[in-house]
C-alpha cells in the first residue's frame, strides 16, 4: 500500500527562491522606512542652508561671470558655513554645507577657485 507521501515530493529549490524574493522585498522596505525616517527628523544639507537664509542675511554674494550664477553663503552653525547657488534668474541650482571649511576666507577661496568673484 502506497501513502500519500510516496507520490509527493518537496521541492526545495522553489522554497529557496520564494525565500530569496521575500527576504529581499523585506529588505527594500526596511531601506525605504529607514531613509524616510532619516529624511524627516534629520533634515538635509539644502534644508539647513534654506532655512538659514530665511531666517538670517546672506554673509556675502558672489557671482560666477561665466553664467550669470550666484552664491550665496550663511553661516548655518557657528564656524560651519552653507552655500546656495542660484540661476540669474533666481532658480536654485543646489545648496549644500562645506564641513570642511571653518573659516570665511576658506569658502571664499573654494568659491573664488571655481570662478566665483564678489
Amino acid at each position: 500500500m502506497e501513502s500519500a507521501l510516496d507520490n509527493s515530493y518537496v521541492d526545495f529549490g522553489k522554497i529557496f527562491k520564494n525565500f530569496f524574493i521575500l527576504m529581499i522585498v523585506v529588505c527594500i522596505t526596511i531601506v525605504f522606512v529607514l531613509s524616510t525616517h532619516a529624511l524627516e527628523k534629520h533634515k538635509t544639507d539644502a534644508e539647513i542652508v534654506e532655512e538659514c537664509l530665511d531666517k538670517n542675511s546672506p554673509i556675502a554674494t558672489l557671482t560666477r561671470s561665466s553664467d550669470n550664477r550666484k552664491a550665496i553663503i550663511c553661516e548655518v552653525f557657528p564656524g560651519k558655513f552653507g552655500v546656495k547657488i542660484d540661476e540669474e534668474s533666481g532658480t536654485n541650482v543646489t545648496a549644500f554645507i562645506k564641513n570642511k571649511f571653518r573659516t570665511l576666507e576658506q569658502v571664499f577661496r573654494y568659491l573664488k577657485n571655481t570662478g566665483y568673484e564678489p
